[in-house]
């Protein structure tokens, strides 16, 4: 925060007067936008990587999926039936990749998000997706995705995925590569179906969102 207010300070403070000042003042909500737009990503970034960057080694793809997959939850509003109680944990399916049913336990142990205990599990079979509220599907779980879809078109669950044009199949959010950086998507109408809110502040972060 302190790095915001020292920009806002510059911004909205000229040193000269006359057409300089003037350009500067018009120039200031602009200049301000960015900047803000700016703290947030880094901020997203840096909570999403911290926990998985070391100085020896930078993250792997999965480890970077994962921490995305976690902050991810802080930017989403889920109705209140969609937990039994107020103190329902948050639960993760993982469809396929026994890796990452594995990073996402240890990554997400001990925390918490929206006030909830996160939980994961493999989903080994499709009737296992059922009382989960985030489903990631792996790119070799892909083959169970349209029977696990069929099961949940009543359930408000956030489906996640990491193959190509996976929001444009009725996913949510998918994970898309680009310039050798982990990216995301999102279909927002896909989201209001399931009647599930994604902050407009995550929404600004993706690479593309369908309406």
């Amino acid at each position: 925060m302190a790095i915001l207010e020292r920009g806002e300070s510059h911004i909205g403070r000229s040193t000269k007067g006359g057409a300089y000042g003037k350009r500067n003042a018009s120039l200031a909500p602009l200049v301000r936008s960015i900047h803000i737009k700016a703290l947030l990503t880094v901020v997203l970034t840096l909570s999403a990587l911290g926990p998985v960057c070391s100085a020896d080694k930078g993250p792997s793809e999965s480890e970077v999926k994962v921490a995305f997959i976690y902050n991810f939850i802080k930017f989403v509003e889920w109705p209140a039936n969609a937990f039994a109680k107020q103190d329902t944990p948050i639960t993760i399916g993982v469809l396929g990749d026994k890796q990452y049913a594995s990073q996402l336990e240890k990554f997400v142990k001990g925390k918490a998000a929206n006030g909830r205990t996160i939980e994961v599990r493999l989903l080994e079979k499709d009737k296992d997706a059922d009382s989960c509220h985030i489903i990631f599907v792996t790119a070799s779980g892909m083959h169970r995705f349209n029977a696990i879809l069929g099961r949940l078109k009543d359930k408000s669950t956030l489906i996640i995925g990491e193959t190509e044009h996976f929001i444009d199949s009725g996913g949510i959010i998918g994970f898309v590569n680009e310039d050798k950086k982990v990216r995301f998507e999102i279909n927002i109408a896909a989201a209001k179906k399931r009647s599930i809110k994604i902050s407009s502040q995550l929404l600004k972060l993706a690479r593309r969102v369908k309406e």
